[in-house]
């Protein structure tokens, strides 16, 4: 009770408990504490300590969440004046892969970029010739993690419009031609459909003020709360 925890579910071989938003897995016969996923009632692992959720229900958070989770993550990998040694890990395939299904590959990507590396523009304010190398080598690795994240989203979109038999509006056969990733950008509609015409999802950056309010909202009621 000191510590704040409380049961969720008890099973013959494993007791779920909760601290706050955190919750866990305590195996009864070996000891084992295994952080599980923050949604209620998930048993799945997290995926690291900044992407407290399983696989499924991060692909379920809402934009608002989805980009400060990869902007989090991302945080943890930046290295100050060493744009070499900043380039993010391997759970940033599975963060490009939610993106590009809520039709916010860019959004995200960009969360990610900048919070991995210095800023190149705060660099050049400070006018100071010996770090102009700085800046290069830091707009560099930025661009090369940049083509990487893209990359990573096309395939993700490639392999969602090769299963699925159509759009999912007018039913017009998915084609790679049109997946909407021209000249580096990302779709602004879902692989599962053939435009933004036919996709009745808001604008991604619709969504995440919406989101932002709505978190928002509910901070500002818990403040409101007495205790």
């Amino acid at each position: 009770m000191d510590a704040e925890l409380r049961v969720e579910a008890v099973g013959p071989t494993e007791v779920l408990m909760a601290y706050q938003e955190r919750r866990f897995g305590l195996g009864l016969a070996d000891g084992a504490c295994t952080e599980l996923c923050r949604n209620p009632g998930c048993e799945g692992a997290i995926l690291d300590e900044e992407i407290p959720f399983c696989k499924t229900h991060l692909y379920a958070l809402d934009l608002y969440s989805l980009v400060k989770v990869a902007g989090s993550w991302a945080w943890t990998f930046h290295a100050p004046g060493e744009p070499e040694h900043s380039s993010v890990g391997r759970h940033a395939s599975e963060l490009m892969k939610a993106a590009v299904a809520a039709a916010a590959g860019a959004m995200v990507a960009e969360a990610i970029v900048t919070a991995a590396f210095d800023d190149p523009g705060s660099m050049e304010e400070q006018d100071v010739p010996a770090a102009y190398g700085d800046i290069l080598r830091t707009r560099h690795a930025m661009d090369r993690e940049r083509l990487r994240l893209w990359e990573t989203g096309r395939r993700e979109a490639w392999r969602l419009r090769e299963a699925a038999d159509g759009c999912a509006a007018c039913h017009r056969a998915l084609g790679w031609v049109d997946d909407g990733f021209d000249a580096g950008a990302y779709p602004a509609f879902r692989p599962g459909y053939c435009s933004s015409a036919c996709d009745p999802l808001p604008a991604a950056r619709e969504r995440y003020r919406s989101a932002e309010a709505d978190h928002s909202a509910r901070a500002q009621l818990c403040e409101d709360i007495p205790f």
